[in-house]
């Protein structure tokens, strides 16, 4: 890269990366999102209106905007509903 340049790698786990990249990165842990967080951003992605929805997609999701999106999706709720 170019001088002055900065690049974010986002994993899920550092030993899952070379030891050649690791040992010139820096470490940046995030932590989850916390359930209004997730629930605030589920109605402003458009994945539902329903408030109520959004807050229970968001108590479930674990803090993860992918799982909450997957959440959000019809088929999903359906087959997760006759599941349980």
């Amino acid at each position: 890269p170019p001088p002055g340049s900065a690049i974010f790698l986002i994993g899920t786990s550092q030993q899952r990366q070379l030891s050649t990249i690791r040992s010139r990165c820096q470490i940046v842990r995030f932590d989850a999102l916390k359930p209004d967080q997730v629930a605030m951003l589920i109605q402003r992605q458009g994945w539902t209106d329903d408030q109520r929805q959004a807050q229970g997609i968001a108590a479930l999701s674990a803090g993860s905007m992918h799982f909450a999106k997957t959440l959000c999706d019809e088929g999903f709720r359906a087959f997760r509903s006759e599941l349980l």
